[in-house]
């Protein structure tokens, strides 16, 4: 089966109710920074299932991306070839890959601890 994503907030809800974008299929890893933009753009403003305060927080975020598409909090100077790096690279380290019927996950669906470790060291990066 396909690996895809989809908002946790309105996944509750029938397809046809939820706001535009709610889901994608990312037909390879490379893409899959590129599938959360459009919903970043796209989805998130428009869902009515994200908490208010929820929404505020990611607004006030997105309000910290400049013209140069690189986050301009905390000094940080992340690009999207940096992010789109970053969506691989934790792609793989949960076991997932690329096949001819796009993004698949590999026969462990369990994150290791050293990976965990990484994802959140990097997580903590784009913070």
């Amino acid at each position: 089966r396909q690996v895809g994503i989809r908002c946790r907030f309105c996944a509750h809800i029938h397809h046809r109710d939820r706001a535009g974008r709610s889901t994608s299929f990312p037909s390879s890893m490379s893409r899959i920074y590129q599938s959360l933009t459009m919903m970043l753009r796209e989805h998130f403003p428009a869902c009515t299932e994200i908490p208010p305060a929820t929404k505020q927080r990611f607004l006030s975020l997105k309000g910290k991306v400049g013209d140069t598409g690189k986050y301009q909090g905390r000094g940080s100077d992340i690009s999207a070839r940096e992010s789109k790096s970053y969506w691989v690279d934790s792609a793989r380290l949960i076991g997932l890959y690329d096949s001819e019927e796009g993004i698949k996950r590999g026969n462990s669906s369990v994150v290791t601890a050293p990976a965990a470790a990484f994802l959140a060291r990097q997580a903590g990066a784009y913070t």
